[in-house]
Protein backbone atom coordinates (compact mmCIF):
# COMPACT_ATOMS: atom_id res chain seq x y z
CA UNK A 1 0.00 0.00 0.00
CA UNK A 2 3.15 2.19 0.55
CA UNK A 3 4.18 2.62 -2.91
CA UNK A 4 0.85 3.23 -4.26
CA UNK A 5 0.33 6.45 -1.75
CA UNK A 6 1.71 8.91 -4.39
CA UNK A 7 0.06 7.72 -6.79
CA UNK A 8 -3.65 7.55 -4.66
CA UNK A 9 -2.85 11.21 -3.84
CA UNK A 10 -2.23 12.38 -7.32
CA UNK A 11 -5.68 11.24 -8.38
CA UNK A 12 -6.90 12.56 -5.03
CA UNK A 13 -5.99 15.69 -6.14
CA UNK A 14 -7.24 15.89 -9.74
CA UNK A 15 -10.51 14.55 -8.41
CA UNK A 16 -10.65 17.21 -6.11
CA UNK A 17 -9.59 19.81 -8.79
CA UNK A 18 -12.37 18.30 -11.27
CA UNK A 19 -14.68 18.65 -8.61
CA UNK A 20 -13.99 22.18 -7.99
CA UNK A 21 -14.31 22.59 -11.50
CA UNK A 22 -17.70 21.08 -12.12
CA UNK A 23 -19.48 22.91 -8.91
CA UNK A 24 -18.14 26.12 -10.76
CA UNK A 25 -19.42 25.29 -13.88
CA UNK A 26 -23.45 24.67 -12.89
CA UNK A 27 -25.23 27.24 -14.06
CA UNK A 28 -26.89 29.67 -11.37
CA UNK A 29 -30.35 30.39 -10.75
CA UNK A 30 -31.84 33.64 -10.09
CA UNK A 31 -31.04 33.14 -6.36
CA UNK A 32 -32.24 32.21 -2.65
CA UNK A 33 -34.50 35.58 -3.22
CA UNK A 34 -36.76 33.88 -5.49
CA UNK A 35 -37.61 30.83 -3.10
CA UNK A 36 -38.66 33.80 -0.72
CA UNK A 37 -41.40 35.65 -2.61
CA UNK A 38 -38.98 36.92 -5.13
CA UNK A 39 -39.34 37.55 -8.90
CA UNK A 40 -38.90 34.64 -11.74
CA UNK A 41 -40.11 32.13 -8.51
CA UNK A 42 -40.45 29.68 -11.90
CA UNK A 43 -36.92 29.15 -11.79
CA UNK A 44 -36.79 27.46 -8.37
CA UNK A 45 -38.17 24.49 -10.22
CA UNK A 46 -36.07 24.34 -12.85
CA UNK A 47 -35.38 21.09 -14.79
CA UNK A 48 -32.01 19.86 -15.41
CA UNK A 49 -31.80 18.77 -19.29
CA UNK A 50 -28.76 18.60 -21.68
CA UNK A 51 -25.08 19.35 -20.98
CA UNK A 52 -26.19 20.92 -17.22
CA UNK A 53 -27.67 17.49 -16.60
CA UNK A 54 -24.42 15.89 -17.58
CA UNK A 55 -22.42 18.00 -15.29
CA UNK A 56 -24.93 17.22 -12.54
CA UNK A 57 -24.88 13.83 -12.91
CA UNK A 58 -20.97 13.80 -13.31
CA UNK A 59 -19.92 16.22 -10.13
CA UNK A 60 -21.97 13.69 -8.39
CA UNK A 61 -20.04 10.85 -9.53
CA UNK A 62 -17.06 12.65 -9.07
CA UNK A 63 -17.75 13.36 -5.52
CA UNK A 64 -17.99 9.68 -4.86
CA UNK A 65 -15.35 8.87 -6.52
CA UNK A 66 -13.21 11.21 -4.43
CA UNK A 67 -14.65 10.05 -1.02
CA UNK A 68 -13.64 6.22 -2.11
CA UNK A 69 -10.48 7.03 -2.80
CA UNK A 70 -10.05 9.42 0.70
CA UNK A 71 -11.36 5.75 2.74
CA UNK A 72 -8.52 3.98 0.93
CA UNK A 73 -6.24 6.69 1.92
CA UNK A 74 -7.01 6.47 5.15
CA UNK A 75 -4.68 4.44 8.22
CA UNK A 76 -6.25 1.53 9.45
CA UNK A 77 -5.95 3.43 13.04
CA UNK A 78 -7.64 6.24 11.97
CA UNK A 79 -10.57 4.10 10.57
CA UNK A 80 -10.46 1.78 13.75
CA UNK A 81 -10.82 5.34 16.04
CA UNK A 82 -13.69 6.33 13.36
CA UNK A 83 -15.61 3.58 13.86
CA UNK A 84 -14.71 3.21 17.93
CA UNK A 85 -16.77 7.02 17.58
CA UNK A 86 -19.74 6.07 15.42
CA UNK A 87 -20.07 2.71 17.67
CA UNK A 88 -20.57 5.22 21.18
CA UNK A 89 -22.40 7.41 19.00
CA UNK A 90 -24.48 4.50 18.45
CA UNK A 91 -24.80 3.48 21.89
CA UNK A 92 -25.38 6.89 23.17
CA UNK A 93 -28.48 7.30 20.98
CA UNK A 94 -29.83 4.17 21.78
CA UNK A 95 -29.21 5.24 25.62
CA UNK A 96 -31.20 8.01 25.29
CA UNK A 97 -33.91 6.55 23.19
CA UNK A 98 -34.75 4.27 26.14
CA UNK A 99 -34.26 6.90 28.53
CA UNK A 100 -36.49 9.40 26.75
CA UNK A 101 -39.13 6.04 25.71
CA UNK A 102 -39.87 5.62 29.88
Amino acid sequence: MAQWLPAIRTVQIILCITVIIFILLQVRGAGLGSAFGGSSAGSVFKTRRGVERLIFNMTIAFVVLFALVSLITLRSVVFAFFLQVVALLLLITLLLAQVLAR
